[in-house]
């Protein structure tokens, strides 16, 4: 536990300033979707929000919250305390792109143990991204278990 703490930390401190870079003209929607992930296990609020645009949709279960504000002070909590606890394995990953807009569709496998009790999901995501000035940005998170 101790060295998770450590690596949140050391993630608050530098993570927003990649996450920034990641955000950069000629990064992929696919490294946009890995970078999200990313700053879930790793608790780095200040990355999520960078990647989320203001008006995103997230889509969960029977959870929906209609704006990036509403995600933050709401499930990302419940998703940052649970995904470090989980190992993911991408099973397949389609991108398509159409001017401004991209959507990544992700089959994976979510395995590990949380709060004593073990968990194997398969798990889909469909990411639509917007291109902005400052690259791509994450509008909807759609995310359902098999």
């Amino acid at each position: 536990m101790k060295i998770r703490t450590v690596l949140i930390g050391i993630v608050a401190l530098f993570g927003a300033a990649q996450i920034a870079s990641v955000r950069a003209e000629g990064t992929t929607p696919a490294q946009i979707a890995d970078a999200f992930h990313e700053a879930l296990t790793f608790g780095n609020a200040a990355s999520v929000g960078l990647l989320l645009a203001p008006d995103v949709t997230v889509l969960e279960g029977d959870h929906a919250q209609k704006s990036r504000q509403a995600y933050m002070e709401g499930h990302m909590k419940s998703d940052m305390a649970f995904m470090p606890y989980m190992q993911r394995t991408i099973l397949d990953r389609q991108v398509s792109i159409d001017g401004d807009l991209a959507w990544v569709t992700t089959f994976s496998k979510l395995q590990g143990s949380y709060n004593d009790r073990a968990y194997d999901l398969a798990s889909r995501e469909l990411l639509v991204m917007r291109k902005t000035s400052g690259g791509w940005q994450i509008t909807l998170v759609h995310w359902s278990e098999k």
